[in-house]
């Protein structure tokens, strides 16, 4: 590809976050059923960054709505 990739838009992060966040959800129930603790805490974190991502992204949105 030649130039800059272009940014993904506020709907397609938003997508992207919700496929992402599911998989996490199901990666840390499987992790835990099988008694893999360490990597079910992973999942656990990686869970947490896309909900903090997921607010960031609100807040994005409310303030460009009242703006």
């Amino acid at each position: 590809m030649i130039g800059r990739a272009k940014s993904p838009s506020v709907a397609e992060l938003t997508e992207w976050l919700a496929v992402e966040t599911n998989a996490c959800r199901f990666n840390f129930a499987d992790s835990n059923a099988s008694g893999q603790a360490e990597r079910a805490a992973f999942w656990t974190r990686r869970l947490g960054y896309l909900e903090a991502t997921e607010e960031v992204i609100g807040w994005f949105r409310e303030d460009t709505l009242t703006s």
